[in-house]
């Protein structure tokens, strides 16, 4: 049991960690048409993205869009998630 916890958990890490830091984006980014960001509009670097993966394992992390515009794993990342601007 203790193998699978491990295996989902290497998992989750493993793909928003590696999808973000490649793309800027996961799947459903792709679907909604928007990527990630630092707050200041740049390119995060691999140190936010894995401090951005991390800190969607806090508790209660998605319950946090109901009282703020971006989840708490953005606010501690300083990251944003933006529509995609083509040009």
């Amino acid at each position: 049991m203790l193998i699978g916890y491990l295996i989902i958990f290497g998992t989750f890490i493993g793909y928003y960690a590696i999808m973000e830091t490649k793309f800027q984006k996961t799947v459903g980014k792709y679907v909604t048409k928007t990527t990630v960001v630092k707050m200041n509009g740049e390119k995060p670097t691999n140190g936010d993205i894995v401090t951005r993966t991390f800190c969607r394992l806090i508790p209660f992390d998605r319950l946090s869009f109901l009282f703020m515009k971006n989840g708490i794993h953005d606010l501690l990342s300083k990251t944003k998630v933006v529509k995609d601007n083509f040009e």
